[in-house]
């Protein structure tokens, strides 16, 4: 029997499957939202936010094992993907603004998704979510 224990435990793995339950948990309340009479700029502002939090912690606790709470530590890193959320969005508007002319839409959007992905993993790894481990001799 094949084993998924070890492509479970590499931080890469959970970090897309994650997004991708966030990115399921933030199209269902979409559809939730609209269906109990939310218009559709409140269901999309609604999910977002959802999807951003949700998406926080299960990086930081499940993906990254980060169990780190101090109120200085989680604000700092709030602080840091709030700085990588806004610095995406600007990216993003660019990227799709200069390929306008020459690609659609939903793959400059889709181009554009995977080169965020791609970064965020890196400074949530190595910088936002990274527990330093105390060696001692």
């Amino acid at each position: 029997m094949i084993s998924l224990k070890p492509l479970i435990s590499h931080s890469g793995v959970r970090y897309v499957l994650i997004g991708g339950f966030v990115y399921l948990i933030e199209l269902s309340s979409i559809l939730v939202l609209k269906y109990i009479g939310f218009d559709s700029i409140v269901s999309v502002a609604i999910s977002f936010w959802l999807g951003l939090v949700l998406s926080f912690v299960a990086q930081k606790y499940i993906t990254f094992n980060d169990k780190r709470s101090k109120g200085s530590i989680v604000l700092s890193q709030v602080v840091a993907v709030s700085l990588l959320v806004l610095f995406n969005f600007g990216f993003t508007l660019m990227f799709t603004h200069f390929t306008a002319g020459f690609m659609s839409l939903v793959i400059s959007r889709t181009i554009a998704l995977i080169f965020t992905t791609v970064w965020n993993y890196y400074f949530y790894k190595n910088h936002i979510f990274r527990v330093k481990i105390a060696v001692i001799d």
